[in-house]
């Protein structure tokens, strides 16, 4: 894969964005965005998102025949209604892990352990919004990148991150900085669309 100067700096700049410091609301809405991640695309994703932020889910309590409703765009939309009503119900404890003097390995731990909906993948991209960036999202652009099929368990995802993250250091890149250029460059996505 090549990468060109611009890409380089593009990804920088998508990493300082993502380092910048949050208002609860906005790691509360990355938060539902990472539960929300699994088997659907980004534009759906988005869209899905910001009629959540339109209906002020942070701040009010939305019943699940509406909430259905807001997230139709994304596949498994019930399973994923019931994981964002109970993120929410355990948005102070989840807060505390994000704002926590910890390893972004040790915070994946806690929410892979903890809140329903985020497995190692989705963890890792909402931690890397957090502005972690040794975490790798194995998601099927990065699978395709490594030239690997979907891991199994923790152990294989883990070995799949520690080679992704050698091939970002080969490249003089952090892991979260190769993970934009591959998602940008597999997706065919403009750089400014890169959000969440």
């Amino acid at each position: 894969m090549k990468i060109t100067q611009t890409d380089r700096i593009e990804a920088q700049k998508v990493v300082k964005e993502f380092r910048k410091e949050k208002t609860d609301r906005e790691i509360f809405y990355n938060l539902c965005f990472a539960i929300m991640a699994p088997q659907t695309t980004f534009i759906n994703n988005r869209k899905a998102t910001a009629k959540l932020i339109e209906h002020d889910f942070y701040n009010k309590n939305i019943d699940d025949s509406l909430l259905y409703d807001l997230i139709r765009e994304t596949r498994f939309y019930r399973q994923k209604t019931d994981r964002l009503s109970r993120a929410k119900k355990q948005f102070r404890d989840i807060l505390e892990c994000l704002r926590a003097d910890a390893s972004s390995f040790e915070k994946r731990e806690y929410l892979v352990k903890n809140v329903k909906g985020l497995g190692m993948k989705a963890a890792s991209h909402l931690l890397r919004n957090m502005g972690c960036t040794n975490l790798a999202i194995i998601d099927t652009h990065v699978l395709k990148f490594l030239h690997k099929e979907t891991p199994k368990n923790k152990r294989e995802y883990i070995e799949m991150e520690e080679a992704f993250n050698s091939k970002a250091k080969k490249r003089g890149l952090l892991p979260a900085e190769l993970d934009a250029i591959i998602w940008k460059q597999y997706s065919n996505t403009n750089w400014n669309n890169f959000v969440y």
